[in-house]
């Protein structure tokens, strides 16, 4: 395996990962808002699909279908796309989320582009950043 798909996988585990996490989450927290009015565990994972779809946006031959329940950074809804739609059913997000990630996997396969490993990177950083922000959440949660 080269480079790129060394980090990929590093993407996929992260992904795991942070799917396991959400799924041991406490029902009761998963959309509960903390003090400080920022997001609730599952607006970060919402959050995520929508990231997903940026960070590989050039990965794609045509235009990307947005999510709509995506939430797009800021959580601003963005007209007829994402952040449109509202949920607050982890399993619809998380079989959202796979149908964005087979899409991006899918398209990872046909194009790569220069800049490829740039992208894969900006995306596990996200990732990883939303799973620490996440746990802390839920430690924060649970203990009040």
């Amino acid at each position: 395996m080269g480079e790129f798909e060394d980090r990929f996988a590093e993407l996929e585990a992260a992904r795991a990962e942070v799917i396991a996490l959400l799924r041991s989450c406490p029902a009761e927290l998963l959309g509960r808002r903390p003090e400080s009015d920022d997001w609730s565990v599952l607006e970060n994972a919402r959050h995520l699909i929508y990231a997903e779809q940026l960070h590989f946006r050039p990965f794609f031959t045509a235009p990307v279908r947005w999510s709509r329940i995506g939430m797009p950074t800021g959580g601003k809804p963005q007209r007829n796309g994402p952040g449109t739609e509202d949920t607050d059913d982890l399993e619809v997000v998380l079989e959202t989320w796979d149908e964005v990630h087979a899409g991006v996997v899918a398209a990872v396969e046909v194009t790569r582009p220069p800049d490829a490993l740039r992208h894969v990177d900006r995306n596990l950083r996200h990732l990883r950043a939303h799973a620490r922000g996440i746990r802390r959440l839920v430690e924060r949660l649970a203990g009040s």
